[in-house]
């Protein structure tokens, strides 16, 4: 009687080959969720960033124009932030350090584009091209624009 009893004991105490494909299931399901959701902040993220450094440029840009009276063209590119252009500046009025110490990336290290429209409703348009480094693009694709992400 007492092999019997130990046998039965341990069928109740071990994990039956089903059970535990139950539990591996049940743990890939949660894993899916969570990646997913990680997946999602993340992209948040990089466009957060990219609206902080959009910000950081158009207020660098305004500075610039105080100081001149124009922002920098679009050849000059935001590199005029940074060393003074050889020309389209008043004399004395550019600050030893540059208007920033660096032009900062995108957060897929991509460079930023810039262009200064004088006649358009949106003068200085600065862009990231998303991911892909490539203009047009869906979801984490797409290009963000600053007046079109700075005013939503």
């Amino acid at each position: 009687m007492s092999g019997r009893t130990c046998i039965s004991n341990t069928r109740r105490n071990a994990f039956t080959l089903i059970e535990l494909l139950v539990v591996v299931v049940i743990m890939g399901i949660l894993v899916a969720i969570v990646v997913r959701n990680v997946g999602s902040r993340v992209h948040q993220a990089r466009v957060a960033a990219v609206k902080m450094n959009m910000r950081q440029l158009e207020q660098a840009l305004d500075e610039f124009k105080i100081d001149h009276g124009d922002y920098p063209t679009t050849e000059q590119t935001l590199q005029a932030l940074v060393k003074e252009p050889e020309s389209g500046t008043v004399e004395g009025k550019y600050p030893d350090g540059g208007y920033m110490d660096y032009i900062p990336k995108d957060p897929w290290n991509n460079e930023l584009h810039y262009a200064y429209r004088p006649n358009s409703e949106h003068p200085i348009e600065i862009q990231s091209l998303g991911r892909d480094g490539k203009e047009g693009g869906e979801g984490e694709d797409k290009d963000l624009i600053n007046y079109e992400i700075l005013r939503n």
